[in-house]
């Protein structure tokens, strides 16, 4: 993969964190007192639908109670309720991750009934093996099962999988996707199904016709596409998120300013002094005052990056003569300079 998309990607997610993270800053305390509630509430209905043998809608309440706030406790009951819904296999890999964070945790008893559960699991597995022939791995294939990728090392090799109705998928650049099922049987050790060879699409086969001509359009004179278009449209967009970022700063500023002003009233000349609500109004302006220095902070990355990223873009070049400017910082003994050159 390019390097440009690695670092297209960097850039995105340094953004979105941004964008994410500041308004959850903006606001002293944050979410996170929330959180616990939320799940135990889940975790609770999770085990009244379980007593009432109403296991899927049981599984979704743990499995979101997990999500919001994960613990063993909250696993096991999980792994629990697949095995009662027939989800063989999802119970033995949850049993089997309960068990790995038991034993983080040094819980002995949890660890051991994790083990336990899984073991007795593991001899009424359902296997699927996804045969790939050589013949057949063209170029960039993925075999997904569920939506999930197939590692290549696992094609032609049993998985455990939940018994019923199992979706796969078959995709590779400038190939049909090919779309198919297989029927898994409750403790069923191995159900085949092969993947077929990928016609060529319609498009890939004009996209070759249309590649020749081009080249005999370029050998001709014409021009080559522009290389730094992307880059240059990333600089700018990492530049504008740093803008904001600098604008955040100065609302949290502001903000945790206010709050201290507004403390003053409630606390003497002793800090220890201060009633409940001055203690409060000053946790406040220190929350805000810790948002305004992550988003100044993230802010000025963020426009100094996009800078780079407008500067460095390579500049359009022709078939005919391909242009070339070359930027050198001259550091000489006495004195600098900056050397700009280039050949058009």
């Amino acid at each position: 993969m390019p390097s440009s998309v690695y670092l297209t990607r960097g850039i995105a997610l340094v953004c979105a964190t941004l964008l994410i993270a500041l308004p959850a800053l903006s606001q002293p305390g944050g979410s996170g007192a929330l959180v616990k509630p939320a799940a135990e509430t889940l975790f609770e209905e999770g085990r009244v639908l379980m007593q009432q043998q109403r296991y899927a809608e049981a599984c979704t309440k743990f499995e979101a109670s997990q999500g919001l706030d994960p613990g063993i406790g909250t696993i096991l009951h999980l792994a629990d309720c697949y095995e009662k819904l027939g989800r063989t296999a999802s119970a033995w890999a949850t049993f089997k991750e309960a068990a790995s964070l038991a034993r983080l945790r040094a819980q002995e008893e949890r660890e051991r009934i994790a083990l336990t559960r899984a073991s007795a699991l593991e001899q009424r597995l359902s296997r699927l093996t996804v045969r790939v022939p050589e013949a057949h791995r063209v170029q960039g294939l993925e075999i997904r099962l569920e939506g999930n990728a197939i590692p290549t090392a696992s094609w032609n090799s049993p998985i455990p999988v939940d018994p019923g109705t199992v979706r796969l998928q078959a995709l590779a650049p400038g190939r049909l996707t090919w779309n198919g099922t297989a029927q898994v049987a409750p403790e069923t050790p191995d159900t085949a199904v092969e993947v077929p060879l990928l016609e060529v699409s319609d498009e890939a086969a004009g996209a070759g016709s249309a590649e020749a001509g081009a080249g005999a359009s370029l050998s001709a004179g014409g021009d080559i596409a522009h290389p730094g278009s992307t880059q240059r449209m990333v600089g700018w967009i990492v530049g504008g998120t740093g803008v904001l970022g600098l604008a955040i700063g100065t609302f949290l500023g502001v903000q945790a300013s206010s709050k201290n002003d507004e403390s003053l009233d409630h606390c003497p000349a002793d800090p220890g002094l201060c009633t409940a609500e001055g203690v409060a109004l000053r946790d406040d302006a220190k929350s805000y005052a810790t948002g305004s220095t992550i988003a100044f902070a993230a802010g000025g990355v963020l426009i100094g990056t996009g800078l780079v990223l407008v500067l460095t873009a390579p500049k359009q070049r022709s078939a005919r003569a391909a242009s070339r400017f070359n930027v050198a910082l001259d550091l000489q003994r006495g004195h600098g300079g900056l050397r700009l050159g280039g050949a058009f």
